[in-house]
């Protein structure tokens, strides 16, 4: 189903709050919402972040803890073993639907790899590669900046290789440059 006419006729949006782009209104179908979703939540987190601002202000504080540097050093080095991509987009899908509101009592002293790995679990998706090679230390208190961690160190890749993160995060299908066109539209349209 398009994605167009399922915000027409399903949720009854009117035309004006619809799809802007022509293409988009003809080739983006409802299946695609999610990768959609998760590419511009990333894309507004990594924007937030640059500018120096809170991209996760809904997340108890208990999750914002900072790494002391011997830990840092050992996720730091166990990162360079773990499918950098894909935990990024994971935790990132993880903060925003696992911890917003109040934190559980106790969840904290939870190993990030261990929490990581149930949430895979959950979606039963595969394994991240590399992810059992994260210290047990590093736990999900350090959630916020182990992700901001990994960020940067993604943004130190080379041009190549960011590029293909952005595209593992969108679905194999005929409609990937609509989605590219999307996202430039959606990051234009976050920064004014």
């Amino acid at each position: 189903m398009l994605l167009n006419h399922y915000l027409q006729q399903v949720l009854r949006m009117p035309p004006q709050n619809s799809l802007r782009s022509l293409k988009a209104q003809q080739c983006c179908q409802l299946r695609h919402v999610i990768s959609l979703w998760r590419l511009l939540s990333l894309e507004r987190a990594r924007i937030l972040m640059r500018r120096g601002e809170d991209p996760f202000e809904q997340i108890a504080n208990t999750y914002k803890q900072v790494m002391d540097p011997k830990q840092m050093m050992k996720f730091s080095n166990g990162m360079m073993r773990v499918n950098l991509a894909r935990f990024v987009s994971e935790v990132l899908e993880l903060i925003l639907l696992n911890l917003r509101g109040d934190a559980v009592r106790g969840e904290e002293e939870m190993s990030l790899s261990s929490y990581v790995q149930w949430h895979l679990d959950n979606k039963e998706h595969e394994p991240i590669p590399g992810l059992d090679e994260l210290p047990p230390d590093v736990q999900l208190k350090h959630v916020i900046n182990a992700w901001r961690t990994s960020v940067e160190t993604m943004g130190q890749l080379p041009r190549q290789e960011r590029c293909c993160f952005f595209i593992k995060l969108l679905p194999r299908c005929s409609s990937i440059l609509v989605f590219l066109n999307l996202y430039k539209r959606g990051i234009r349209l976050s920064l004014h």
